[in-house]
């Protein structure tokens, strides 16, 4: 009899913690659910708050078609598959006598790309990077971030040492040459690039990804490509599809437009025109997704009005 009860008690005990079990699974997947709709409902009040913002930003992202004495400027994609290559143009390439690359990481190929095919030489800045191989000896790794390491890296993960522009100019001794820039610094961007544009006119051309989630650096975000409109032409959009969950749709555009594009540019003075492209439609058939594992960020901006200039 006792053995009879005590197992009987063992039952109850087991389906006592089966059924707490359940419970708190069922409560965790309503605990889930409803902090999905809390992000869901906060990210669309960020979004009609960024609305007005968006609609000013999404103007400044119109691709241009560009010329020189040659005819149209060829476009080539450079760097890895997938995240880390950009469509640059050859000329912008070709006319660098030295690449800077910001926002290393993992990844140099892009400025290995430059260093091989046309034999100059390249730097990439990463201050939370110790060693990285590369395929060219004419590669350089800088141990230093540009502007602020805040973006990049958490304080353990830096050595700290942040240089401005001008700064790294003169240590590399490079006054003068012309650059081609590149840039992937997770927001810090907008920070770096007012040094930047005081050498505007030695930058044969720009590989940037910028960052905008909220209204501040939306705002910097317009800021900034309206800086750079004014010396230089942007000749393609690619949008970063690792974020295209928390992208933003406007009544100029079609598709969702994630808040990480990458942006490619080349100095006005070396193009004899540009007018706005007719094919305002993004990727194109060039272009790779970031993630591999889902599809590309597709998106459209309203047809363009037929602005050209000489």
């Amino acid at each position: 009899m006792k053995t009879i009860k005590s197992n009987f008690f063992s039952i109850l005990c087991i389906c006592f913690s089966i059924t707490i079990i359940i419970l708190l699974i069922i409560s965790n997947k309503v605990l889930n659910k409803k902090i999905s709709q809390l992000q869901q409902q906060t990210f669309q009040i960020q979004n009609s708050l960024l609305a007005p913002i968006h609609e000013n930003l999404v103007e400044l992202l119109k691709v241009y078609s560009a010329r020189d004495e040659n005819g149209p400027l060829e476009l080539v994609r450079h760097g890895k598959e997938n995240d880390g290559g950009y469509l640059v143009a050859v000329k912008a390439f070709k006319q660098a006598d030295v690449l800077l690359g910001y926002g290393i990481h993992k990844d140099n190929s892009f400025e290995d790309y430059f260093s091989l095919i046309y034999n100059k030489p390249s730097y990439g800045f990463d201050c939370g990077v110790e060693y990285i191989k590369s395929k060219s000896k004419l590669f350089t790794l800088v141990k230093e971030c540009i502007g602020s390491d805040a973006f990049l890296y958490k304080p353990a993960n830096t050595n700290h040492k942040v240089t401005s522009f001008a700064e790294q100019v003169d240590n590399l001794k490079i006054e003068g040459k012309k650059l081609f820039i590149k840039m992937d610094i997770e927001g810090a961007e907008y920070e770096a690039f007012s040094g930047i544009m005081k050498h505007k006119d030695n930058v044969t051309g720009i590989a940037l990804e910028i960052h905008f989630n909220d209204t501040r650096s939306a705002q910097n975000a317009i800021t900034l490509l309206k800086q750079l409109e004014k010396h230089f032409v942007l000749i393609h959009v690619h949008g970063n599809n690792y974020a295209t969950s928390t992208g933003f749709s406007t009544t100029k555009s079609l598709g969702t437009i994630p808040n990480v594009i990458e942006l490619s540019y080349i100095n006005k003075a070396l193009v004899k025109n540009y007018n706005l492209s007719e094919d305002q439609s993004h990727p194109r058939k060039i272009d790779q997704p970031n993630n591999p594992n889902k599809p590309d960020a597709a998106f459209t901006i309203s047809a363009p009005s037929t602005n050209s200039f000489l």
